[in-house]
């Protein structure tokens, strides 16, 4: 989702409602729908996109009902805080969440949740944020967004972790 999306600029993160975060991600999720579905006709089983916006929405979510440890706002370019989960009006992800959007390729392109990874990953950066609770967040939304987005291609239908094209 992207600023440029609203009629007008939120005064503040409180105009960032639960409700205008899912408008916006459901015209995102519409807007790239009707492209992905024209490829799909000519290279059947070949498209299939990576739902970080989904991500995004459902880490928005989880902020706006206080799960996001650590995380201090939704939008810098609106609340003004450093660690937020976009950092300017084109919907660059703020600190950290580079993570959640590898989870993301991750489980779409092995359809596995990252939630099977080992623990403690060695990333590199500011070892204090994204920190291992937000880390686990981070795991479950990127495997809810794929798992539950109809073009990622990847279903879990037994809960197990594993993509249904590879339980047998």
């Amino acid at each position: 989702p992207q600023l440029h999306q609203l009629d007008e600029n939120p005064k503040s993160e409180a105009d960032l409602t639960e409700e205008v975060i899912n408008k916006m991600g459901a015209e995102k999720r519409t807007q790239f729908s009707g492209l992905v579905n024209a490829l799909r006709k000519d290279y059947p089983d070949k498209v299939f996109i990576f739902p970080t916006s989904d991500a995004m929405r459902l880490a928005a979510l989880r902020h706006i009902r206080g799960g996001l440890p650590g995380v201090e706002g939704l939008h810098k370019a609106v609340g003004g805080k450093e660690r937020s989960l976009w950092r300017d009006r084109l919907g660059h992800l703020g600190p950290g969440f580079d993570r959640l959007e590898g989870y993301v390729f991750y489980a779409t392109l092995y359809a596995r949740s990252p939630e099977l990874l080992p623990r403690d990953p060695a990333f590199g950066g500011d070892p204090e944020f994204p920190s291992l609770a937000l880390d686990k967040v981070f795991r479950n939304i990127a495997w809810q967004a794929v798992i539950n987005h109809p073009l990622s291609g990847v279903t879990d239908k037994d809960v197990d972790g594993v993509g249904d094209r590879y339980d047998n």
